[in-house]
């Protein structure tokens, strides 16, 4: 391929690590394939670089980029799924399959190293010959199919095949190549890149629909569109062309292949074409094995015409010698009219054609003036040759008026042979249009589903942080408020307590009860790690006594003073009775008032610690217990 026909390419003598660039293989939707040297090895090998030329380009310092800031991700997606995939693939190792070699990352994009294989493409095969025949296209298809076999298991689909995609090597056996466009079947992936396919080749499914959609019926319709093309000379009907046919209630214009039509193939061939080729993936064998039956039904051992049995040459009339002479001097030059048309107007592979107008009609036998070796061939017990026959009369040669006839009749269907051609050419070029067009507003769509979704999430993710923000400052107003009641509760200095630590403290889940004895001059664990923020609840049951002058109170420690037991001070919180509940948040924070109920934000993190407010001196005489239940409130 000429540098000219790809402006991005890189240019000749380019170094890539230890690679260096020779010249263009060919070029895609989504890359360029150079054929380069491994400086090490010394050996040519194919690079595949990601430059998806619809939404990325390249400066003048070889790096590559998105075209606009809208497409970053597009493309920074697109590249990771090419080098991921790139990974996967070589791990795939089988005769038929191109092997990748190793992938990179350089000018800002991905590149992708595969063997070079040496050969003639089937693409190019074909415009030689024009089709080919059952033993020698099986020994193509079913090695690659092989090959493919592989890739699907690990759920990976090629999504390019087509006959410039299968190369023929010099020992005669296949390969396929180009694995740049193959991609993982992961349902529900949202992701879809925008897909450049190859018209008469490509599935429906690959001009719009996302990865969960496309799967091994995909490359099953690419393989039956080969073999469509190999059996019958033309390309396929493009599946734009059926859709719109399908949609107006018409008939499909791609044209099943008939036993009757193509005798030289097995119907199980044909069935299998057909059905690899139907129009909705559901309809298609779902996997390769399935397909591989149909291919393999029936006899498909080359079979050739039977030959029909004429008369011996001694017993023709000489005119219908010269008529037969006559119809094949004039096949000829038809023939070979259109095919110098065709070579001059248009490439041997390029008309989709309907198959309805390129079907072989079916031909009375033509004799040839002189058949002797033709007929030494067939079986003398096939032909019922009388032992005499009655001279027959000759008849006169044809004029120069009717050979004029037949010249000019030659010329008539020649040039009309060369207007189908050209409305064949207009049609496709009008096709290829209608595709561009079809394409570049299935692109802009994706690119307004894009952007939609970027705008979604963007105010999703303004909402999540205002949300938060919002709850932070919640949270603060509260823990606020909560300082202002402890600073109610609080005493005014540390105490000098020591502490009894029953258990680790653990963080509130459900509700947890402590129980907290009279007489302990500590302070006791209640088990709970208090988290900062998070709301409390703490509720004390049962009664305890300061000692036996005073009586017996709850929490609240109200009513406990009696004539011989009053308030001598030295309590813990100042303030409140000798016999209340007090609680401490850390070893090193203020003890607070409890009693028999409190509610509150924490304001600070730390095991919860809880003691009677009696002073210090007479907690021997105190007796009783009280059972605190501590509850989470959100």
């Amino acid at each position: 391929m000429d540098y000219s026909q790809h402006r991005l390419a890189l240019p000749p003598d380019t170094p890539l690590h230890w690679y260096v660039i020779s010249s263009v293989l060919g070029k895609g939707g989504f890359g360029i394939t150079y054929l380069a040297r491994d400086s090490n090895l010394d050996k040519p090998v194919a690079i595949k670089e990601f430059l998806p030329s619809q939404f990325a380009t390249r400066d003048a310092d070889k790096t590559v980029h998105p075209d606009s800031a809208e497409h970053d991700d597009l493309y920074r997606w697109g590249l990771t799924r090419f080098v991921e995939e790139a990974r996967v693939l070589s791990r795939f190792e089988h005769p038929n399959i191109v092997r990748v070699h190793t992938v990179f990352e350089a000018h800002n994009t991905g590149y992708m190293v595969m063997a070079y294989e040496q050969g003639r493409s089937l693409k190019s095969l074909l415009a030689e010959r024009h089709t080919l025949p059952e033993r020698e296209l099986l020994s193509i298809i079913l090695p690659v199919l092989d090959g493919l076999q592989q890739v699907h298991q690990q759920s990976f689909i090629h999504r390019d095949i087509k006959p410039d995609n299968i190369v023929v090597r010099e020992d005669g056996s296949p390969v396929l190549i180009d694995f740049g466009s193959a991609r993982q079947t992961v349902e529900g992936d949202a992701n879809t890149m925008t897909s450049m396919v190859s018209p008469g080749y490509a599935p429906y499914e690959q001009y719009y629909s996302k990865g969960a959609e496309q799967g091994p019926w995909t490359d099953i319709y690419s393989l039956g569109a080969t073999l469509y093309r190999a059996i019958t000379g033309v390309n396929p009907v493009d599946a734009v062309t059926r859709s719109s046919a399908l949609l107006e209630g018409k008939a499909d214009p791609l044209v099943k292949l008939q036993p009757a039509q193509f005798p030289d193939y097995g119907p199980g061939l044909l069935e299998a074409v057909n059905q690899a080729l139907c129009f909705h993936g559901r309809q298609r064998p779902q996997s390769l094995a399935q397909w591989r039956e149909l291919l393999e039904t029936g006899d498909t051992v080359m079979r050739t015409s039977p030959l029909s049995v004429s008369p011996p040459v001694s017993q023709r009339s000489p005119r219908r010698k010269l008529i037969g002479f006559g119809a094949a001097f004039l096949l000829t030059v038809v023939l070979g009219a259109l095919g110098y048309w065709q070579w001059r107007s248009e490439p041997a592979d390029s008309l989709a054609t309907p198959l309805a107008d390129s079907l072989p009609a079916a031909q009375p036998s033509i004799e040839m003036a002189d058949s002797g070796p033709l007929e030494s061939e067939v079986p003398a017990a096939q032909v019922d040759t009388p032992v005499s026959s009655p001279p027959r009369q000759s008849e006169p040669e044809p004029t120069e008026q009717s050979l004029e006839d037949q010249r000019r009749q030659a010329r008539l269907e020649q040039e009309q042979a060369a207007a189908e051609a050209l409305a064949r050419q207009e049609e496709e070029r009008a096709a290829a249009e209608a595709l561009a067009r079809q394409q570049e507003a299935l692109r802009l769509e994706l690119e307004r589903e894009e952007r939609a979704l970027r705008r979604a999430d963007a105010a999703r993710a303004e909402e999540e942080r205002a949300r938060q923000e919002e709850a932070q400052r919640e949270l603060e107003r509260r823990i606020a408020e909560s300082e202002l009641i402890f600073a109610e509760r609080q005493a005014q200095s540390l105490d000098t307590y020591g502490f009894s630590e029953d258990s680790s403290p653990e963080p509130l889940s459900q509700p947890r009860t402590a129980i907290v004895q009279a007489n302990d001059n500590r302070w006791q664990s209640s088990g709970v790690e208090i988290e900062r923020g998070r709301r409390y609840q703490i509720l004390a049951e049962g009664s305890w006594s300061m000692g036996p002058l005073c009586r017996s109170t709850d929490a609240s420690g109200e009513g406990m003073y009696t004539l011989a037991c009053w308030d001598v001070r030295g309590q813990t919180v100042a303030g409140y009775p000798h016999g209340a509940l007090v609680g401490k948040i850390g070893q090193s924070s203020l003890a607070f008032y409890v009693g028999t109920s409190f509610e509150f934000t924490a304001t600070q993190d730390g095991a919860l610690y809880f003691m009677s407010n009696d002073s210090a001196r007479y907690f021997s005489d105190n007796s009783g217990e009280l059972q605190v239940r501590i509850s989470p409130l959100d």
